[in-house]
């Protein structure tokens, strides 16, 4: 779908290299202004998305190592992944970025039908290009849940130029994953946005009621709880609100409209193969990584190259590797150092 545009950027790339080589230059990567298949890739579709940059110690700082962009999972936020942000930054010793997806935290929303996965990876490339420039556009790639979905989809879909060195992709694979009442937990929230509570408590019951059970999935929803003046696209819906009612950060009612293609894989040809190194972290008490290298080849269908048994192989270029642990679904929550001893010591080599 995009050959020719790689065929493009990478015949770019091969001349500046020659000509910095022939000039008796070191050979270096080639330096982009953004080309206009680039652009292509996501003009018109793309929304600015508002982020956290977390820098490493000032003790720990490794000189030449690309940023980690970190994309959370559905209902998530840059907030719920700070202490994660710091953690990897100190660790790896690189700038780590998370950032709110669109219709999420503070980043702008959008109509249902501008909710999928294109325009998702989109907003990635948007921001790559508007924000990586002092990296030369070098990055790593990492996401949970449907940020884990969007990684993927961006890996097999971006140009050249704005490729990922590596990703890393948190408990999900490139397949219907499973609805684990999203819906259900959707509608309660609206549901609550509805009754204009006043009250964290009034707001938690209310998801109780609704089917909302389980106390750490109800905090987990209750992060996004906010009071203010509502978004616009909200107004309509809830006319009456006032600034001391609590509503949701996150475009529930679009992201309700959309959840089947959330849920949902998209179509990929078999010649959409990313060549990077990949990282697919599973937590064994969740229903969505199976804990079987076959098993997990069968869904990726050669996407992403060969299985390479050992992450941090100093050989292997291409390929993705399986790592799982003791967790559920909320890997980097459940089991913050196993989660990111796996990222470091995937990434210890890696530019």
């Amino acid at each position: 779908m995009l050959s020719t545009a790689r065929s493009l950027v990478a015949g770019t790339a091969a001349r500046a290299v020659a000509a910095s080589s022939a000039a008796g230059a070191p050979l270096a990567r080639a330096h982009f202004s953004v080309a206009p298949a680039s652009e292509a890739f996501f003009q018109g579709k793309a929304v600015p998305l508002d982020f956290h940059r977390q820098d490493p110690p000032a003790d720990n700082v490794r000189l030449f190592k690309s940023p980690i962009i970190i994309l959370p999972g559905l209902l998530g936020s840059r907030q719920n992944w700070r202490s994660m942000s710091k953690l990897l930054a100190s660790r790896t010793g690189r700038t780590v970025f998370s950032l709110d997806m669109r219709n999420h935290g503070s980043s702008p929303w959008s109509a249902p039908e501008h909710a999928g996965y294109d325009y998702m990876a989109a907003d990635i490339a948007a921001f790559v290009t508007e924000h990586l420039s002092e990296f030369d556009r070098d990055f790593v790639l990492l996401g949970h849940s449907m940020g884990g979905k969007t990684v993927m989809h961006y890996a097999l879909n971006a140009p050249f130029d704005l490729q990922p060195g590596r990703i890393v992709v948190a408990d999900i694979l490139p397949e219907q994953s499973p609805n684990a009442s999203f819906s259900e937990i959707l509608q309660a929230m609206i549901t609550t946005e509805e009754r204009r509570v006043g009250t964290r408590p009034e707001a938690e019951q209310i998801l109780a009621d609704m089917g909302v059970t389980n106390e750490r999935v109800r905090a987990f929803v209750g992060t996004n709880l906010v009071k203010g003046q509502l978004p616009e696209a909200l107004a309509a819906a809830l006319p009456g609100h006032t600034d001391e009612q609590f509503y949701f950060r996150c475009n529930t009612r679009a992201l309700q409209a959309a959840l089947g293609e959330i849920m949902a894989v998209p179509a990929y040809s078999p010649d959409q193969v990313y060549s990077g190194r990949s990282l697919f972290v599973g937590g064994r008490k969740a229903d969505y990584v199976p804990d079987d290298p076959s098993r997990v080849a069968a869904t990726l269908a050669g996407h992403f190259g060969p299985f390479v048994e050992d992450p941090a192989d100093p050989d292997a270029k291409e390929g993705w590797s399986l790592r799982m642990l003791d967790t559920g679904h909320w890997i980097h929550a459940d089991d913050p150092w196993g989660f990111t001893h796996q990222v470091e010591a995937f990434l210890d080599n890696a530019a």
